[in-house]
């Protein structure tokens, strides 16, 4: 439900991945949840400082678009290593925040630099599933 093309098709082609609306109708059965699209960082920081986690997506590598339209027309906006990630924190101060903390299901807990989050996060229109 949701995947956008065969699961075991081969990116981009074929097969691609999951975006937040199936994820939040999944979540939704085993607990609150809600998404925000076009989300700022202080909505992020806002749910942690509520200990919420929250899924983004985020491109990760070359930003390499690789956009298609489905054969009713419809533009499937992608780009190439394109990733699911938690945010469980940041470095530095809600007022000055540095570092963006994510839990990444390939490599495990990384910082990014805010600004490099920001730009990677915005490809993908600052989607983001809270868990409540």
């Amino acid at each position: 439900m949701g995947f956008v093309g065969k699961i075991d098709g081969k990116m981009p082609n074929t097969g691609y991945g999951v975006y937040a609306k199936p994820i939040l109708e999944i979540a939704k059965k085993y607990r609150a949840a809600s998404m925000i699209e076009n989300a700022g960082l202080n909505d992020l920081i806002n749910e942690l400082s509520n200990k919420n986690p929250i899924v983004v997506w985020t491109v990760i590598g070359p930003e390499k678009d690789i956009s298609w339209k489905t054969p009713e027309g419809k533009k499937i906006k992608a780009y190439q290593i394109e990733h699911a990630q938690v945010v469980i924190g940041f470095t530095g101060s809600q007022d000055n925040i540095k570092k963006i903390i994510l839990l990444d299901p390939v490599y495990g807990e990384v910082y990014w630099d805010k600004q490099y989050f920001l730009r990677k996060w915005s490809m993908l229109d600052r989607q983001a599933i809270v868990i409540k």
